[in-house]
């Protein structure tokens, strides 16, 4: 049975009809465990996975497809790739299903030691016929992406705690000390870099720029070609999510519960607005003018233009620690509590 949605502040379909977002819930789905990954969705599917290490598949009407049962939690997002979802545990383990069965493809179990430092911190990125993964021994594996085999290695200084991200035709790694480093997908060389005063999330790579965010408490724009800065802000406080880009504004989360937007040309502040939810695990989305935003507390939405709280959903749930999907005007969230909704 399906719990009410708590709205706090405004209800958007008696506040302002010229917003398309409604508030309205159009189906739920409880998983057997806590919602650990992010939701992956298309125009026909929606994806995601549990701390129980089920991978889902729901159609768009809510109705289960498949399920892939597994050992470790489903970390980072599932990836979609034409007609093949993949996805990463926090065991180490990579998975390749078929979308329409979830017949396995491929499934790379690669070892990991006693103390855990070959586990993955978090999910994936496809690119060059690859899929990239981030080991928290430090090293970066690229596997081809029709049969899973290993292709080649990078080995970072330090333990790697986010995933990987490919554009412009480059594999981008945000490492724990603070290092960037742009790689070569045919063979891993890397090939230029940058540096952050902390422990560097991962990026955002949009129309020939990349989009970091560190620890250290940086967001900063570089040109991809060349590597030529273009803005770097300090937002005073850790930032602790993968930046989100859309309709020229970029936004993130901190340690402190802040969700703040910036200017994506010029990284000058927009606004920031204090969930009071402490620190901010999952990427917010900017969609429909609006920027919804998972805390502890629910799902924060919010005034794209001001900041202002509209509205706190999924309050009942035990919070959300799991980045939204945003398709075709309807918002996918997973909660603590293990249930996903799909709300327009």
């Amino acid at each position: 049975m399906r719990k009410i949605i708590i709205a706090i502040a405004l209800v958007f379909m008696l506040a302002t009809s010229s917003f398309a977002f409604s508030n309205h819930v159009r189906w739920s789905f409880k998983a057997e465990a806590p919602i650990t990954s992010g939701i992956a969705a298309n125009e026909n599917y929606v994806f995601f996975g549990d701390g129980s290490g089920r991978c889902y598949a729901l159609n768009n009407s809510g109705r289960p497809v498949w399920l892939h049962n597994g050992l470790g939690s489903v970390i980072g997002t599932p990836v979609i790739a034409n007609d093949r979802v993949v996805f990463v545990r926090s065991d180490g383990n990579v998975t390749c299903l078929k979308i329409s069965d979830g017949s396995v493809i491929w499934d790379n179990d690669t070892s990991h030691d006693a103390s855990g430092q070959d586990t993955a911190p978090d999910g994936a990125a496809i690119g060059d016929g690859k899929v990239f993964v981030s080991k928290g021994d430090g090293v970066l594996h690229a596997l081809n992406l029709n049969d899973g085999r290993p292709v080649w290695t990078y080995k970072s200084e330090i333990e790697l705690r986010s995933a990987p991200s490919f554009g412009e035709k480059l594999v981008f790694l945000g490492e724990y000390n603070g290092i960037l480093s742009i790689l070569d997908p045919k063979d891993g060389s890397r090939i230029g870099g940058g540096g952050a005063g902390g422990a560097i999330n991962t990026l955002a790579i949009k129309n020939g720029t990349a989009y970091a965010s560190s620890w250290d408490g940086s967001v900063q724009a570089f040109k991809i070609k060349d590597i030529i800065p273009l803005w770097n802000v300090k937002l005073g406080d850790p930032v602790t999510t993968k930046p989100e880009v859309n309709n020229g504004m970029i936004a993130v989360g901190t340690a402190r519960g802040l969700v703040v937007a910036l200017d994506e040309k010029s990284g000058n502040i927009l606004w920031r607005f204090s969930s009071d939810a402490g620190n901010i695990n999952a990427k917010p989305v900017i969609a429909d003018g609006f920027v919804f935003a998972p805390t502890s507390n629910g799902v924060y939405v919010l005034d794209g233009n001001s900041g202002r709280d509209r509205a706190l959903i999924f309050a009942d749930e035990g919070g959300s620690d799991s980045s939204p999907a945003f398709v075709n005007g309807v918002l996918y969230v997973g909660c603590n509590s293990g249930a996903v909704y799909a709300v327009n």
